[in-house]
This record gives structure tokens, C-alpha cells and sequence, in this order.
């Protein structure tokens, strides 16, 4: 039973996630680990590739093509990943501060980027608006540089959210669940 009120809470705190709104330009090429620390704290390249749309098999922005993304970009993108994981989190502690709340929230369900490398796949999306697939992962396989990481479950381990950098604002944040 403590099991599934922890997945029925994480279930309401992504959907609420997903839906919540935030109030020198060097081009990084297709599937090619970052090489030089980027632009923004707590984050090294050593964490991040970008990956190209064209090179990952799901089409998940309709109608997209492969962007590039550059170093303005890359301080977006992270900078909005840090904002949509702070509103998860203060969610998820607020849920459990409730007066429906049975039990203290488990520190292991908060996300800290520190702990996390990222796969970004940027894309232009119809209206030509730059967009960035975020994929993050705290188990790292060997190739997860560049190839597309394909992964079933795993709890929060394992995340995903889209970022539109041209209208700076995320959504269809989605963490995995426990097998």
C-alpha cells in the first residue's frame, strides 16, 4: 500500500509538473560529446551530449527538423531544466507537507540535477521555433554519448521534458516510474 500512494502522489506531481509555466555563439554539432566546460554552474560538458533528431529514431515533435544549438542555448536550456526540477520538487514537498500527506516525502523522490547527464536533441518544430528534448539519466551506459539511451523504468533515475527555448518555457515533463 506505501508503494502505491508513493506512485499515485508522483503520478498527481507530474501532471502538475508538465503543466507549469516559468515566469559568443559557438555551434555544437550533431552526436559530438562537448568539449569545453559550459556556460553555467554545477553542470560540466563531460555531463552533456547533444544528439541530432535525425539520428534517434522517435519523432517526437511532429514536424520538426535537426537544430543545431549554441552556447546562449545550451545556458537556456539548462537554466530551464534547473527551473522545471525546482517547481517539481517544491511540489512534491508541498504534496507531502499536506494535511492528506500520511507520510514525509522520501528525499530519494527529489531530483538533483547534480546527479543526472543529459542527452539534448534540439530541433526546429513547425512554427520554427527552436525546441530541446532533455534526457536525463543517473545510470550512465557506455555509449550514452552518442546513441540515443533507451530506458524502461527505473524511478526517477530516468526523466525526460521538453524545452521551447524560443517562447523559454517547459512541458510533458515525464518520470519514470518503479518497475
Amino acid at each position: 500500500m506505501l508503494m502505491l500512494r508513493r506512485v499515485t502522489m508522483g503520478t498527481g506531481l507530474l501532471v502538475l509538473a508538465a503543466a507549469c509555466q516559468p515566469e559568443e555563439t559557438t555551434t555544437v554539432t550533431k552526436n559530438t560529446p562537448l568539449k569545453a566546460p559550459l556556460p553555467w554552474e554545477n553542470v560540466t560538458a563531460s555531463a552533456t551530449a547533444v544528439l541530432s533528431y535525425d539520428s534517434i529514431g522517435y519523432k517526437v515533435f511532429p514536424d520538426a527538423r535537426a537544430a543545431p544549438l549554441n552556447a546562449q542555448e545550451l545556458g537556456q536550456v539548462e537554466r530551464l531544466l534547473a527551473a522545471c526540477i525546482n517547481t517539481d520538487n517544491q511540489q512534491r514537498r508541498r504534496l507531502s507537507q499536506s494535511r492528506f500527506a500520511r507520510e514525509s516525502i522520501d528525499q530519494g523522490l527529489l531530483i538533483d540535477l547534480r546527479n543526472y547527464n543529459r542527452q539534448l536533441i534540439p530541433v526546429l518544430n513547425k512554427q520554427g521555433e527552436k525546441e530541446v528534448w532533455v534526457r536525463c539519466f543517473c545510470k550512465v551506459p557506455p555509449y550514452w554519448r552518442t546513441r540515443f539511451v533507451i530506458v524502461m523504468d527505473g524511478g526517477n533515475c530516468y526523466f525526460s521534458v521538453k524545452l521551447n527555448l524560443t517562447r523559454n518555457r517547459w512541458y510533458e515533463l515525464m518520470i519514470n516510474g518503479e518497475a
